[in-house]
């Protein structure tokens, strides 16, 4: 431990389960992800979220914005995965979004 920092070294980090187990090791049951657009599609591909808070700010950038996601999730309407909004929040100029994640037939 060096400066209030844990460094835990994991032999595939490309497994998103095997470090979800080191960290549920040391008593770590939350984990609040923040990357990419190839780190949440990971997650989200792997069905290891259950809960997720958006941040949208009132910026216009078209086509050249960079996306949140770089993965397809789904292919047709029987595999998207619907959200459910159970908060949100205005925090200035920016809106904070926070789903539950739930299935189809949940939701319909």
């Amino acid at each position: 431990m060096s400066h209030g920092v844990d460094v835990a070294e994991v032999a595939d980090t490309q497994n998103l389960i095997s470090v979800l187990e080191l960290l549920g090791k040391r008593g770590i049951i939350q984990v609040m992800v923040e990357g990419g657009a190839k780190l949440h599609s990971s997650f989200l591909q792997q069905q290891l979220v259950n809960r997720l808070v958006v941040y949208t700010g009132p910026a216009l950038i078209g086509g050249s914005g960079q996306s949140w996601l770089s993965n397809t999730l789904a292919t047709t309407m029987n595999q998207v995965k619907f959200l459910k909004l159970v908060n949100v929040k205005q925090l200035a100029n920016d809106v904070r979004s926070e789903y539950d994640l739930s299935t189809s037939e949940d939701s319909v």
